[in-house]
């Protein structure tokens, strides 16, 4: 007898991170004889249309929670899911990341015993529970708002996080904060790491290391640290030393100015949009990947760059210290400043002789995730939660 799921995702209107997860696992469970199902407000059939064979897709519509419209439509977008929920009938119901986790969290509260439903943690929202993020707010209009919300949004997702049947999170770091903010208890969270398609991601004999060519990839916030990076660069006098930044978001112009006052802009380049062709081809082809982002809940782009034989420099906190290995697939940095960053470069320059064999070990690693092995850890619990 077949078994369905019903993913609830925000949107896939940007490609990789969450949606990525929610993609690669549901296509694996399609191809074991799950019925899978995605709801979500809006989807760009260029992120979702390669799944169109195995994955049915459902739009809600309506406007996307970055925007205030979405909170006064939500009454009316809640309805619609529990529609969808009451015509499918699924034996689960898997809601990612927010706010698509309280459209679950809503849906078991109403529903109660007949729903089964299993949440996807990739990490607490940020912007509820990070103090960091909530610090940096700017003092405008809508910064404060937000700090002056920010009780009242901590109450109601405590509250709502209690009507779940199961949890997973995407590493070991993402754990150990949900348990902190919603006190569940240890066997209520499980760990369903993300994988690489490492039919895709992987060296090619027919593609080259750019001399010390380095890059990083990443939503251009704050929170990623590029700036450190950039500077980072002007303690190496080597020019073969280079950049590149891929990436879009609010830090883009003060990025670009940042290199061109510090006088690196023949050594730091800009690609704001890139295919995954054009991505995995600057994977084999750089000769280090930079992740400077401190506390990532997991970091999928160095288990990618690892999957291409790419080394990877990284934080020592969150989930790329569970998947680099220091000083044997990278290095892991104490602390995203651009003097740790800049010695975590030359140890890997310095290390040109031994790069083969480190680029071998980067394969070796990644092939420790894979989407089988995610869809496994979720088939596990699915099977012994569902119907």
């Amino acid at each position: 007898m077949s078994r369905s799921v019903l993913y609830l995702h925000p949107h896939f209107t940007l490609p990789g991170g969450a949606g990525r997860h929610a993609l690669e696992t549901g296509r694996e469970l399609a191809r074991r004889g799950w019925k899978v199902h995605i709801a979500s407000i809006r989807n760009s059939p260029e992120i979702v249309s390669d799944f169109y064979n195995e994955i049915t897709f459902h739009d809600l519509g309506g406007p996307l929670s970055s925007s205030i419209w979405y909170w006064l439509n939500l009454p009316i977008l809640f309805n619609r899911t529990l529609k969808v929920i009451d015509q499918l009938n699924p034996d689960i119901v898997f809601s990612q990341v927010f706010p698509a986790n309280w459209w679950g969290f809503g849906a078991k509260l109403i529903r109660g015993g007949s729903l089964r439903h299993i949440w996807m943690c990739q990490e607490p929202s940020a912007f509820i529970h990070s103090k960091k993020w909530i610090s940096a707010l700017p003092m405008n209009a809508a910064g404060i708002g937000a700090r002056a919300l920010n009780p009242i949004l901590k109450a109601i997702d405590t509250h709502l996080a209690r009507h779940t049947d199961f949890v997973f999170a995407n590493s070991e770091f993402s754990k150990s904060l949900a348990l902190a903010a919603y006190q569940y208890k240890e066997d209520h969270v499980g760990i369903c790491y993300p994988g690489v398609d490492t039919s895709r991601f992987s060296p090619s004999s027919e593609t080259r290391k750019i001399n010390y060519k380095f890059i990083t990839c990443a939503r251009l916030t704050k929170f990623k640290n590029i700036d450190k990076i950039i500077r980072a660069l002007t303690s190496i006098s080597d020019e073969r030393v280079t950049l590149t930044v891929i990436g879009r978001g609010e830090e883009y112009e003060a990025l670009v100015a940042l290199a061109s006052n510090l006088n690196l802009v023949k050594r730091v380049s800009f690609l704001q949009t890139v295919s995954d062709t054009e991505m995995i081809d600057q994977l084999r082809t750089s000769y280090g990947l930079i992740h400077a982002a401190e506390e990532e809940p997991f970091g999928l782009t160095p288990v990618e760059a690892m999957a291409c034989g790419t080394p990877v420099i990284a934080m020592r906190g969150g989930g790329p210290a569970e998947t680099v290995l220091h000083e044997e697939t990278g290095y892991l940095c104490h602390g995203a400043s651009p003097e740790a960053i800049a010695s975590a470069m030359k140890w890997l320059i310095d290390r040109e002789s031994d790069y083969p064999k480190i680029s071998a070990t980067c394969v070796k690693r990644a092939e420790r995730f894979t989407w089988k092995m995610a869809a496994d850890s979720l088939e596990e619990v699915f099977k012994g939660r569902g119907a």
